[in-house]
Order: C-alpha cells, then sequence, then structure tokens
C-alpha cells in the first residue's frame, strides 16, 4: 500500500512516448511497425493500447499500470518466496523487492516492468517440469511463459537459451536418458514459439505486413550498429547505489550447496542463480538501471530466503555463538537495507517540490508556448524527434506524420529510414516544423532530412526552454 501510493503521488517517474504517446497513437489507427518505428517486441504497446480504451489519459493510465505491476510483483515475490523457503522467507522478498524497487528503475515504466513478473513465474514453474507425472505438461506451459517473454522484449532469448542449457544438465544430473532430455528441449521450443507464431497471425489480420514486423524486431537491431553507436557502461554511482542489495548473493551459493539435500530444491534455486545472471546481463550493452528490473524479484526471492535462513534456529544443533552470529549478520542487513531503499521514499514524501515526471512534466510549458501561436486545429512536426520531447505530440494532440521515428539517435537513421522520413514530409507536409538545433548532434547524421526541412520552411520565432533555443518554422 505505502509503495503504490508512493508511486502514485510522490516518487519522481519516467513515463516517455513508448507508453504515453505509441499506445495514444495506436488507439487513433496508428499501426506499429507500419507508422511507428520501433525496435522493439510488440506485446507492451498492444496491451497499453487495449487499456487506452478505458482509461484515456495517457499519463494517468501509464501511473495504474505502473502500480498494478508492482503490487503484482510483491505478491509474486512473496508467493514464490515462500514456496522456495516457508512464509517467512516470502515476507522477506515481497520486503526487499519493494525496499529496493525504486533504485533498481521501477520508477520508469518499461518493457522490463512487464518483463519482471514473468521471470518469476518462469522460476516458479521449473519445479512442475521435473515432475514424473506431468513434467511434460508443466514444460510445455514454461515454454508458452518463454514465449510470452520474448513477445514483450527480445532480449528473454538470452533467458530462453539459459533455461534449455539448465534443464539439459538438469536432466543428465536426474540420469534421465539423452533421447529424454532431447525431447524435453524440443518441447519447450516448439511450446515457445506458440505465441510468438499466434501473435504475428493476429498482427497479419488488423492489417499489418510480415515484411515491417521482422524488419522493425529483427533486422533493424542487426544493421542499425547500436552496439557501437548506444554502448553505455555502469557508472560507479550507479553501482554504488544498489551494491548493497547483492550482499547475500555468494552465501545464497553456498547455502545451496551445503544445506540443499533435496535435488529439486537444488535444481529450482540454481535456475533462479541462471535467471539471476541472465536477466542482468540483458542490461548491455546500453546500460541504465532500469534495465535491471527483471534481475530484482529474482534477487528478492534469493535474498528473502537466505534471510530466513540466517533468523531461523536450525533443526540441527550448532553452536549457540555461530547461531547468534548468524541472526546478528541478517539484523544487520534488514536495518542497512531499509535505511539504504527507504531514504528513497523518505526523501520523496518530504520533498516540498511538486512530483516530476520525466519526459512529460516539461514539455507542458513548451506545449502551452507553442499553443499561444499555433491554431489549435494545426499539427507539427519535431525535428529531431527522441524520447524526451517526441509526447509533445499527444500534448498538442497532434498525430505526427506518417511515421514516426525517434530521429535523434544516430542508430535510427540509416539510410533506408530516412528516405521513408523524406517522403513521408513531400507527400503530406505539416504546416509547422518545431526544431530543436543540435540535439543529438541531429545536423551531422541527419543531415538530410535537416536540409530538406531548411529548404521548405522558414523560422517564424525563437523561443528560449529548459535552457535551450527551440525554433518555429512555417512551410514556405
Amino acid at each position: 500500500m505505502i509503495q503504490s501510493w508512493a508511486y502514485y503521488s510522490y516518487l519522481p517517474l519516467s513515463l516517455g512516448p513508448r507508453v504515453i504517446l505509441q499506445p495514444w497513437m495506436m488507439h487513433q489507427g496508428r499501426l506499429l511497425y507500419r507508422d511507428i518505428g520501433d525496435e522493439h517486441a510488440p506485446l507492451m504497446y498492444f496491451i497499453l493500447t487495449i487499456l487506452y480504451s478505458f482509461v484515456q489519459n495517457g499519463p494517468l493510465l501509464a501511473r495504474c499500470v505502473l502500480i498494478s505491476l508492482l503490487t503484482m510483483n510483491v505478491w509474486l515475490a512473496f508467493w514464490v518466496g515462500k514456496s522456495f523457503g516457508g512464509t517467512t522467507a516470502g515476507v522477506l522478498s515481497a520486503l526487499f523487492f519493494g525496499l529496493w524497487s525504486p533504485l533498481f528503475g521501477y520508477g520508469k515504466l518499461w518493457h522490463e516492468t512487464f518483463l519482471s513478473h514473468v521471470y518469476l513465474l518462469l522460476v516458479m514453474q521449473y519445479p512442475s517440469t521435473l515432475s514424473k507425472s506431468h513434467g511434460f505438461r508443466a514444460l510445455f506451459v514454461l515454454g508458452l511463459l518463454i514465449g510470452v517473454a520474448l513477445l514483450i522484449k527480445q532480449h528473454a532469448i538470452v533467458v530462453l537459451f539459459s533455461i534449455l542449457c539448465w534443464d539439459f544438465l538438469v536432466s543428465r544430473f536426474f540420469s534421465l536418458p539423452l533421447s529424454q532430455a532431447i525431447k524435453r528441449s524440443a518441447l519447450l521450443l516448439i511450446s515457445t514459439l506458440i505465441p510468438v507464431v499466434c501473435f504475428v497471425g493476429y498482427y497479419l489480420w488488423t492489417g499489418g505486413k510480415l515484411s515491417d514486423f521482422v524488419f522493425w524486431t529483427i533486422i533493424f537491431n542487426i544493421i542499425n550498429d547500436y552496439v557501437r553507436l548506444a554502448s553505455k557502461f555502469p557508472g560507479i554511482e550507479q553501482m554504488r547505489l544498489i551494491a548493497p542489495a547483492y550482499l547475500l548473493v555468494l552465501p545464497a551459493i553456498f547455502f545451496v550447496l551445503k544445506s540443499a539435500d533435496d535435488r529439486i530444491i537444488k535444481a529450482k534455486m540454481g535456475l533462479a542463480f541462471m535467471m539471476l545472471i541472465a536477466s542482468s546481463a540483458t542490461a548491455f550493452p546500453r546500460f541504465e538501471l532500469f534495465h535491471l528490473q527483471t534481475s530484482l524479484p529474482i534477487l528478492s526471492v534469493i535474498s528473502g530466503c537466505v534471510l530466513a535462513r540466517l533468523l531461523q534456529r536450525p533443526k540441527q544443533s550448532i553452536h549457540e555463538e555461530i547461531h547468534a552470529f548468524g541472526m546478528g549478520i541478517a539484523c544487520s542487513l534488514l536495518v542497512l537495507w531499509g535505511w539504504w531503499g527507504g531514504m528513497v521514499y523518505y526523501n520523496a514524501f518530504r520533498s516540498e517540490q511538486p512530483r516530476r515526471i520525466w519526459e512529460y512534466s516539461d514539455l507542458i510549458s513548451l506545449r502551452d508556448a507553442l499553443r499561444e501561436r499555433i491554431n489549435s486545429n494545426e499539427c507539427v512536426y519535431l525535428l529531431p524527434d527522441d524520447e524526451g520531447i517526441a509526447n509533445l505530440y499527444y500534448l498538442m494532440n497532434c498525430l505526427p506524420p506518417a511515421l514516426w521515428v525517434p530521429t535523434s539517435y544516430p542508430w535510427f537513421t540509416l539510410d533506408i529510414i530516412k528516405q521513408r522520413v523524406l517522403q513521408d514530409l513531400a507527400t503530406l507536409p505539416p504546416k509547422w516544423v518545431i526544431y530543436f538545433p543540435n540535439r543529438w548532434e541531429i545536423e551531422q547524421h541527419g543531415s538530410e532530412i535537416v536540409a530538406f526541412v531548411q529548404s521548405r520552411y522558414q523560422p517564424i520565432e525563437r523561443i528560449l526552454w529548459n535552457g535551450q533555443e527551440v525554433y518555429l518554422l512555417h512551410l514556405r
């Protein structure tokens, strides 16, 4: 309850155009990959578009969805923690998630926010696949969940391969015949494909083209030189913020190796570690803390289970000093984590400044300044366009030209995309262009678009906004 209240009213959020503008555009009839250039998998956008029919307020919808997903993660962390280590482990897992969620970037609604609870369900489902009576049926369900994860974000393919490898090792560990291990892998792959194939069929039924779907979700990610142009490694400050959350990872490994005689427990805890590594690896090549959202629920379960073991009195007799030392460590960690994560909530509740929504709040003043100069029935084109300013289209109730694509980013300005943008501007020229000079060095990697606009539009006025110059251009 406190977490939901904090996120809804106090904590700073990041609600970019992917979760406000794009669902609104799709609700208006624009089709993903045909009219909207986006390299991500489609499921998040379609879910938000469906929900937009019921809550036709972009920021409100995004906040409600974010809070719903956070609440789901808290309950799933409790459920999975309880199934792994008892009620105490469940409570501590849920508490761990609630404390650390702001520092792991949960203020940003993103693909990983939708993906995080799916990963927890995978960890929860896996032990059932080892059952002799219904193992293959459970494995089929596991594959369906992975297929859903792939439709949320393509990075889930890393998790798919990690599960395949782990399941093959576990099959051999359980002395299953090689043929049985191969059958398990084949069933997992086939069931993974079912949600993907079904969604592609739905996309084609709505009027989309397979070529557009394949280009944006697969080909574009191969040819856009993203790794070279956008790579970003973790900063020291980022690592300092989250480092205490990982204090029990190594102890957890020793707990599993030394104290778990049950092969099922070792198998499911081993998968949890594999999932933690795989989900953390997908934060690259462009590292941001919010890309670690998928790893936090799994980390919560691992840490909650170890804390519960430290706090409980062991069944076997050990020296009282050792037990007291373990309890002291556990209590110290609870105090440290409570202070470290709790300070974020405390500062948000105490702040006298209005809550800020990144990629949205600052645009309201620019919207007001533009509407003083542009009629309400006239639309604009933003040059360049990126996640920091694209919600201006939504705020102005103005659909962008035929293809919306974030031209600010150099990995988006491929020749084939620039040709489409220029073609749309020539065919359906907007009356106004809002030009942000030197933003993301658009004059270098998007020189053809800038030259085209400068040849067709004349500057009318210069506006100062957020410390930068914004030029209002009118069609000649």
